[in-house]
């Protein structure tokens, strides 16, 4: 077995719509997921979530709450995904490895089905479920 990753990923959602992030590179390439990636040498955590959040969509954090984590085996990979909550001040724009940025609620990113990660579309429908 691979060695496995450490991986943060931000779930920010404004007015009943999740911020994601056209993955532009794989694992994901070309899926829709939440802003994220991996934890640097020397990052906490929450420093790492707050850097992806910042180079895919130019949006900083505010209070970050950690919300889930989990194993993915993605090909050849293995992460381990810790997931945080946030609101987030700035004006989005895609940037590092996200294609584009898209604001989706529950029923937009079900009806996308195929091109949204099922971890993404499960931590959404508990997102909702909690609020």
């Amino acid at each position: 077995m691979s060695e496995t990753i450490a991986g943060v990923s931000v779930i920010v959602c404004r007015k009943e719509h999740y911020l994601l992030v056209r993955r532009a590179r794989p694992p994901f390439e070309g899926k829709l997921a939440f802003p994220g990636g991996r934890v640097a040498h020397g990052e906490t955590l929450e420093q790492a979530a707050r850097r992806e959040l910042f180079e895919e969509t130019a949006l900083t954090a505010k209070t970050m709450t950690p919300v889930d984590n989990f194993i993915i085996e993605a090909g050849a990979a293995r992460f381990h995904l810790h997931v945080f909550v946030t609101e987030a001040s700035g004006e989005e724009r895609a940037g590092d490895d996200a294609a584009s940025i898209e604001w989706l609620d529950l029923a937009e990113m079900e009806a996308n089905g195929e091109s949204v990660t099922a971890d993404t579309l499960r931590l959404a429908r508990k997102f909702a479920t909690d609020r």
